[in-house]
């Protein structure tokens, strides 16, 4: 192989290592400003197609290492008065857990629809799924993870108890889809749509 190849390699290889050693520091700062009552919302209005984007584009050196490949589905909705980062975090986190889980070579999907009230965004694997029958309190319940389908690489079990804490910080909620057993896990934002201002009366 030629230098520059190996070269590459090995910096790519170094730049996966540091964005998952990210993702895991942002996790436990995030689950000590959780549990201590201190995590604080910056809302501003947003474009959640676009922190969608910008966590896919994130995430890409570990999607592209296993071949996975993302296939976004996003409507146009309006604007959310929501924090950028802290849902960016979330979707990081539930395409974090799509990639450990589900095999090389695979596809993972993400939606986003949009009713009058809530913006509704799923992300679709298709590895093994979740146990069934799941807790609520166990999915969420920081460091409680199925033994029985930890992949090798075993993550810090803080991903999904963060992910509910931020949505549910946002008014919003986390939803499960009940896939049968090897038909992957679907997982579910749905946050609030603010109303649309009264229009002034004559």
């Amino acid at each position: 192989m030629h230098p520059d190849a190996v070269a590459r390699q090995l910096v790519d290889a170094q730049y996966r290592g540091a964005l998952r050693l990210a993702q895991l520091v942002d996790n436990l700062l995030d689950s000590v400003r959780i549990d201590s009552g201190e995590m604080r919302l910056r809302r501003a209005p947003l474009d959640l197609a676009e922190v969608i984007e910008g966590a896919v584009e994130l995430m890409q050196p570990l999607l592209e290492q296993r071949e996975q490949r993302v296939v976004l589905d996003l409507a146009a909705g309006p604007a959310l008065i929501a924090d950028a980062q802290r849902l960016a975090s979330v979707i990081v986190n539930l395409l974090g857990n799509a990639n450990k889980y589900a095999p090389d070579q695979s596809l993972i999907r993400v939606t986003l629809r949009w009713t009058a009230t809530t913006a509704n965004v799923w992300v679709e694997d298709q590895g093994p799924g979740l146990p069934t029958p799941i807790a609520a309190e166990d999915l969420f319940t920081p460091f409680r993870r199925a033994a029985d389908s930890e992949p090798s690489e075993r993550g810090s079990g803080l991903g999904l108890a963060i992910v509910h804490a931020i949505v549910s910080a946002h008014g919003g909620e986390v939803r499960v889809a009940e896939n049968s057993p090897g038909q992957g896990a679907r997982i579910g934002i749905v946050l609030p749509v603010p109303a649309a201002p009264a229009e002034p009366q004559r």
